[in-house]
């Protein structure tokens, strides 16, 4: 009973951090937030009812008495700090979390998969020889659909592709005009002058035709047999964030461009545009997750711990504890990509139970008669054994992913064990020390009641 409110606590609000994975555009991340936070929710289950009925019918064993020495020596030292220097302790805390606001600016999303490999490993340096010598591996696919046997048209398709390859962003664009192009000048005995696309709509069409009957299947690669949609194919040679933004950008701009007319419609795809599209994804995913998690965390604390400060402060903890951490990302150039993406839900999820078990303990000294300064004392040296030992247990688990050959997996590894000491830290110092500096600060009217 006495630990049951805490757990309730830690269950539900770690259920709320995972599912803010729902509120992504990535599949796959919906699916890890939905399952996750049902696993979670039955092992909050299994902790308040299977394991307590299990323990009753055990043999019940002499309590044995806690070892005061070694951790408690070193958490009495802790509570003696944030006593003596609370003040120090938050000018620390918010320097640091200064530090990692100036990082932000430097995040970078990266949802291009080949840059998951070693900059070593044989596909990625296969990848950077193609990209580098012919003009890129992955391509952008530009949909045309209108009437293709009109001369105009694919005279304006001719005007986009030179344009194209004219900004430096694609190598040499491909499509039905090319195709055109070198039948007509195989048509007049390779004369340089005819490589053009003709002008009459008629003879488009007895090239059309007679390209069907020596090759179909070549030619169905770039349009459709009703010739109502064409393909426009161009290799990218930087297929970085900022390049494709920019590649898309100038794409936008050239259709603008030649294609006016409301009867032709164009339309961009490929793998660059799903990669950015993704990138775009990670980013909305990330803002809408948090902004719920942070709103149903505050909440829950709020209905069961009954109290503005311990809500309000263990919130404002692990939202600077995932602040701090996309700052180190930024300042470490480590992408959020779709593993690091989910490290906040993590962050949230896991990292909330110490500032709940922490603030409780608190409560429960407070309600037992002892002053805020000793009840901060209680909560450091009694609890804190616990929330040191979890953490530790959860690095240890996560740390060893630095070993991994997989760069994602390595970030992971470094964010969550960061993430998660952090969390144990701020719990310990940081909202023992707002409590202290709160509860000794003069009141020069009345006392303001801070639980509801």
């Amino acid at each position: 009973i006495a630990v049951g409110p805490a757990i309730i606590m830690a269950g539900v609000t770690t259920v709320a951090g995972f599912a803010s994975n729902l509120f992504s555009g990535i599949t796959l991340m919906r699916d890890f937030g939905l399952f996750t936070s049902y696993g979670v929710a039955i092992a909050l289950m299994v902790s308040l009812t299977f394991i307590p009925a299990v323990l009753a019918v055990l043999p019940s064993r002499r309590s044995v008495q806690a070892n005061k020495r070694g951790g408690g020596k070193t958490l009495r030292l802790v509570s003696g700090w944030v006593v003596k220097y609370p003040r120090r302790i938050i000018v620390v805390s918010f320097l640091l979390i200064v530090a990692a606001v100036f990082g932000l600016p430097r995040l970078r999303t990266d949802s291009n998969f080949f840059n998951f490999f070693p900059d070593q490993s044989q596909p990625k340096i296969a990848y950077n020889l193609v990209k580098e010598k012919f003009t890129g591996s992955e391509s952008v696919e530009i949909v045309v659909e209108g009437d293709l046997l009109d001369p105009q048209l694919l005279a304006a398709m001719k005007g986009f592709q030179d344009d194209l390859k004219a900004t430096g962003l694609t190598g040499e664009p491909t499509s039905l005009v090319n195709i055109l192009e070198r039948t007509n000048q195989a048509m007049h005995e390779n004369n340089p002058d005819y490589k053009k696309v003709p002008d009459d709509e008629a003879l488009i069409a007895q090239y059309l035709l007679l390209l069907e009957m020596s090759d179909d299947r070549y030619l169905s690669k770039f349009v459709t047999p009703d010739y109502g949609q064409a393909r426009i194919q161009a290799l990218v040679k930087n297929t970085s964030s900022s390049g494709t933004t920019g590649l898309l950008a100038a794409i936008t701009a050239l259709k603008e461009k030649h294609f006016s007319s409301e009867a032709v419609k164009v339309t961009e795809t490929g793998i660059i545009v799903l990669i950015d599209a993704l990138a775009d994804m990670i980013i909305e995913g990330q803002i809408s997750g948090l902004i719920f998690s942070m709103l149903a965390v505050l909440v829950i604390l709020l209905l069961l711990l009954h109290s503005w400060q311990g809500s309000i402060l263990s919130t404002f903890l692990i939202g600077a504890v995932t602040l701090i951490n996309f700052g180190v990302m930024g300042w470490l150039g480590i992408p959020l990509d779709i593993v690091t993406v989910l490290i906040s839900s993590i962050g949230v999820g896991v990292g909330i139970d110490y500032s709940i078990h922490i603030y409780s303990s608190y409560l429960e000294g407070k309600k037992n008669g002892l002053t805020a300064v000793e009840a901060v004392t209680a909560a450091v040296t009694g609890t804190g054994k616990s929330i040191i030992s979890n953490a530790v247990a959860v690095i240890s688990g996560f740390i060893v992913l630095v070993g991994s050959t997989f760069p994602p997996f390595r970030y992971f590894g470094i964010l969550v064990s960061l993430i998660m000491f952090f969390a144990a830290t701020g719990a310990l110092l940081f909202i023992p020390a707002v409590t202290v500096w709160q509860t000794s600060r003069p009141r020069k009217n009345k006392k303001i009641n801070m639980e509801v």
